[in-house]
C-alpha cells in the first residue's frame, strides 16, 4: 500500500450505491479518508462541513448533473480539485472539472489520477 497522508479527504457523490461503497473501499485501501452522498445536495451540505482535499462526482445525479454540481463546487472551493466520472458520456471539457475519468477503468488508473490531483 502506498503512502497517502491519512488526513487527505476525498468527498465521492454517486447516487449508486454500489459503485460509492467500492469507490470507498478502493480509496481507504490506498491510505484516504472517504466522505460519500448519494445526492448533490448531501454533497455540498458535507463539503460545507468538512475540509474537503478532493471531490469525486458522478455525472448523472438524481437532483442536479456533474456539470452544475462541478460548478456549485467551484463557485464554494475554487481551490478544491473535481475529478468527474461517467459511464455513459465523452468528457464534458469543462474548465469547472479537473480531470474526467469513465467508470469501469482500472483501479491503477482512477488512483493515479487521484493521486495527481491530490497531490
Amino acid at each position: 500500500m502506498p503512502e497517502v497522508p491519512t488526513s487527505r479527504v476525498i468527498l465521492c457523490i454517486d447516487d449508486h450505491v454500489s459503485s460509492l461503497v467500492l469507490r470507498k473501499l478502493i480509496l481507504e485501501n490506498a491510505g484516504y479518508t472517504v466522505l460519500t452522498a448519494e445526492t448533490a445536495t448531501a454533497g455540498l451540505a458535507l463539503l460545507r462541513q468538512s475540509q474537503v482535499d478532493l471531490a469525486i462526482v458522478d455525472y448523472f445525479l438524481p437532483d442536479m448533473n456533474g456539470t452544475t454540481l462541478a460548478m456549485e463546487i467551484k463557485a464554494f472551493r475554487p481551490d478544491l480539485k473535481v475529478l468527474m466520472l461517467s459511464g455513459t458520456i465523452e468528457e464534458p471539457g469543462m474548465k469547472s472539472i479537473d480531470a474526467f475519468l469513465t467508470k469501469g477503468g482500472s483501479t491503477k488508473e482512477f488512483l493515479q489520477v487521484v493521486q495527481k490531483l491530490i497531490g
